[in-house]
């Protein structure tokens, strides 16, 4: 049997006396970076969180064009040349400002965050090991698909995830699995949520499409990175929401469409387009973890795993 939770998170978020977030960032940031962040040139179209220091070179963050929210949160200083920020910036340190940014506007000195990104970091880091231990759902398929563009067309490979029922689907792909493909597609109903359980410690996709079909939309696809320390996408097409708490993101060129949370972020030099296509997926119903806790400890991982689900479901 695969287990992967050991109830940690739940224990550190339970003696820490941790309540729900003020914002659920799955839905309400499309890019949340839990310490610094280096980008440019890129474009957000919805809006951006970073815990530690963020640098920006040229970049657009907009959310559509509604100015009358808050569309960045820096934690720490602000450095930032040339772009714009549609919206209001908000900013735990200082700011540095050359080349003509614009923001529509920036908070004084002093303003509150309005995240507290500890809760926040803890609540991912929680969300994710809680996603990696459920099992594969038995009716769903892994199947690998050879692509006709291909020569040989062996040597392009399709890995194509489906599902046949609705409410939550979850799959796992391993490393070897995730190195021998040309892409991903998702087939599941429209209305069903799915969640991909990515097995790989160092992640590198370069021109690998993830993409869905058969109802289903991109708001309802959630890919855990749940053990990767870093996460390279160059050249990527990308359909579904990313959690990668504790890896450390590379982005060369490319499309990621759902919400991305990591560690931090990097795009040297090198345009990425992060859309707005925040992640709506049912998480309130995910089945209890089947590991065996020890009898003294399974009361207080029963009520861990119950205020999970709590901030999952917001």
């Amino acid at each position: 049997m695969r287990i992967r939770f050991h109830g940690a998170p739940v224990l550190f978020l339970l003696m820490a006396g941790l309540g729900p977030a003020a914002a659920d960032t799955l839905s309400s940031y499309s890019l949340y970076v839990m310490n610094n962040m280096t980008s440019g040139p890129g474009v957000f179209d919805g809006t951006v969180a970073a815990g530690g220091n963020a640098t920006l070179n040229n970049d657009l963050i907009w959310k559509l064009g509604v100015t009358s929210l808050t569309t960045l949160v820096v934690g720490g200083d602000l450095t930032v040349d040339q772009g714009d920020a549609v919206g209001r910036t908000v900013v735990g340190g200082t700011t540095s400002i050359s080349g003509g940014w614009r923001a529509t506007t920036l908070a004084p000195p002093g303003t509150p965050l309005p995240i507290d990104f500890a809760a926040e970091d803890a609540r991912f880091a929680a969300l994710s090991a809680l996603i990696a231990s459920e099992p594969v759902t038995p009716s769903a398929s892994s199947v690998l698909v050879p692509l006709v563009y291909g020569i040989p067309p062996e040597s392009h490979l399709l890995l194509q995830l489906t599902a046949t029922a609705g409410g939550i689907n979850v799959f796992d792909i391993d490393a070897a699995t995730l190195a021998s493909i040309s892409g991903v597609k998702v087939n599941a109903p429209s209305g069903a949520t799915v969640l991909v359980n990515v097995n790989d410690t160092s992640p590198s996709l370069s021109g690998v499409p993830f993409i869905t079909a058969g109802g289903i939309s991109d708001e309802n696809v959630l890919y855990n990175f749940y053990n990767a320390t870093t996460l390279q996408l160059s050249a990527v097409e990308f359909h579904g929401a990313i959690l990668a708490p504790d890896a450390d993101f590379e982005g060369m060129q490319g499309y990621v469409g759902g919400d991305v949370v990591v560690k931090s972020y990097t795009t040297p030099a090198s345009s990425i387009e992060i859309g707005y296509s925040p992640f709506l997926g049912d998480l309130a119903d995910l089945p209890a973890p089947q590991a065996a806790p020890e009898p003294s400890a399974a009361l207080l991982l029963a009520g861990g795993i119950a205020l999970l689900r709590v901030w999952a479901r917001r």
